[in-house]
């Protein structure tokens, strides 16, 4: 837990990164326990994106795509705050349209960010 896992990706934020670091002096027990709980809670709001998205409810989606793009913010993972503030758009605007394309680029895009977070 106290080796320094980096990566190059433009998924993450590396200066929230380092800043997650900098509170536990450089180690990765804080980042680390910031990642179990996003790895835990994540899919239950991700599933609700999806139920959103299927049942055409740009109310819940919205709420849902609100509070993922929050979690991912808290960790810097930036590419997925990014598919979630788009779908909270849409939430919004009720243009749900392209929704699932969205969801689709989110689920594509949260394996490598899934592979970083388990390997803190």
């Amino acid at each position: 837990m106290g080796t320094k896992a980096t990566t190059s990706s433009k998924a993450f934020d590396e200066a929230k990164l380092q800043s997650l670091r900098d509170l536990d002096d450089g180690r990765n027990g804080f980042l680390a326990e910031l990642a179990q709980i996003f790895l835990a809670e994540t899919p239950k709001v991700f599933a609700g994106i999806e139920q959103s998205v299927a049942a055409k409810d740009p109310v819940k989606l919205k709420h849902y795509a609100h509070k993922l793009k929050g979690m991912c913010l808290n960790i810097g993972i930036t590419t997925l705050a990014q598919h979630c503030e788009a779908l909270e758009r849409m939430g919004s605007s009720g243009e749900l349209q392209n929704a699932q394309s969205l969801v689709e680029a989110y689920r594509h895009d949260q394996a490598e960010v899934l592979s970083f977070l388990k390997g803190l």
